[in-house]
């Protein structure tokens, strides 16, 4: 009698193929999930350092790192990480994130160097600055921009490298609340800047105020007036910062009185804002009245999804304030999606958020990391942004 040959039917071989699919279909999620929670803490790490850095920075220079002149300006060599430094927060803390060879190719820079020097710092990726979820650490094209520095009034770069990470700067409206200017002080301004009393403000409309003749809490409410002319106020934050024709213009405009800085620019953002940095700021722990604890100190940035590879939407990881590397909680909290359904929802692109599902993690400005939803209450998102609101918030 024969016997029967061994092997698989058809039958069985497609039953088998069936089942392996199944499996691989449960464990892919599984796997995908699992690889994301390991770039969420790789992420929540990255903002945990870039404080602890920012707070170094701080007790260094009894100070926090100025928000540098504007998005046009690259970091210059020779004057500090404070109100004369043109460059961004981001460079002043290369220092203490293990940076001292980038920020000393720029301290080395002259008029012969600049183009070659600023090429190499800014096409030059750190990772501490890059969410995995979001993209890996490399630079990206630049939207063509001719960048100021000290060395050089002129430089051009065709790629830079880009932050996922943004400093607070505060509540964010295009009028910031008159309650900024508590225990500031301002004498020898030459400017009037304009006051906008909102429904349940002053009884009294004012405008065209000079800021060194007011009484601050006496005859202004300061929770519902604010800087700027009624008009401006309704402005959202525009992305970049007014910057500086050169570096004799810019440091009038670091030495200036606090009233000249309320002013007014061409894009509606007065040089002082209730967060942790701002353009030309020196925030010191002490006017962070709200509790270095209750403030936030960083976060996460929303990045249009169709903008990871492509620097369109962003601008490089060292130059001075804008949008890229300050943010503000004026919009809810937002994951990253596309351009088009950012502007479909009227949310512009300087909210906080992150490309992790429902999650940003943001640092307070005593080094505490915390993941949060972006479905937080816009009013508790807004007043942990400010450091001196005097608004009680518990931490979501």
């Amino acid at each position: 009698m024969r016997s029967r040959n061994a092997g698989f039917t058809i039958v069985e071989l497609l039953v088998v193929i069936a089942i392996i699919g199944t499996l691989a279909g449960l464990l892919l999620p599984a796997v995908q999930a699992a690889r994301e929670s390991g770039r969420r803490a790789s992420c929540k790490n990255n903002v945990s350092q870039i404080a602890k850095a920012i707070i170094q920075f701080e007790t260094s220079m009894t100070a926090f790192p100025s928000g540098g002149w504007g998005n046009l300006w690259l970091p210059s060599p020779n004057r500090g990480g404070e109100l004369r430094q043109t460059g961004g927060w981001t460079f002043g803390i290369l220092p203490f994130i293990e940076q001292q060879p980038l920020r000393d190719l720029v301290e080395n820079a002259d008029a012969s160097t600049a183009t070659a020097t600023y090429s190499t710092v800014l096409s030059t990726p750190i990772p501490a600055f890059t969410c995995p979820s979001r993209r890996s650490s490399q630079a990206a094209p630049t939207r063509g921009q001719t960048f100021r520095s000290g060395p050089a009034a002129a430089v051009s770069a065709s790629v830079a490298a880009r932050t996922d990470y943004a400093a607070n700067g505060g509540k964010g409206a295009a009028c910031p609340p008159l309650y900024v200017l508590r225990g500031v002080g301002g004498p020898g301004a030459t400017k009037t800047p304009q006051f906008c009393t909102t429904a349940g403000g002053s009884p009294t409309p004012v405008s065209n105020k000079d800021v060194t003749s007011i009484l601050i809490g006496n005859t202004y409410d300061l929770a519902n007036d604010y800087l700027g002319s009624c008009n401006d106020c309704d402005k959202l934050v525009a992305a970049d910062g007014d910057n500086p024709i050169d570096l004799t213009d810019g440091d009038k405009k670091a030495s200036s009185p606090l009233g000249d800085k309320l002013v007014l620019g061409s894009n509606y953002i007065p040089d002082f804002q209730d967060g942790m940095v701002f353009r030309m700021s020196r925030v010191v722990p002490a006017k962070v009245s709200d509790g270095l604890s209750n403030t936030y100190l960083l976060a996460e940035k929303y990045v249009p999804a169709n903008g990871y590879s492509s620097g369109a939407s962003d601008d490089p990881l060292l130059t001075g304030y804008g949008s890229h590397n300050v943010r503000w909680a004026y919009d809810q909290p937002a994951n990253d999606r596309d351009e088009d359904a950012i502007n479909g929802t009227g949310r512009p692109n300087n909210a906080m958020g992150s490309a992790h599902a429902g999650t940003f993690t943001v640092a307070y400005a005593d080094g505490s990391v915390q993941e949060i939803s972006t479905a937080i209450d816009l009013a508790v998102h807004r007043r942990l942004a400010s450091r001196a609101d005097g608004e009680t918030v518990e931490r979501p």
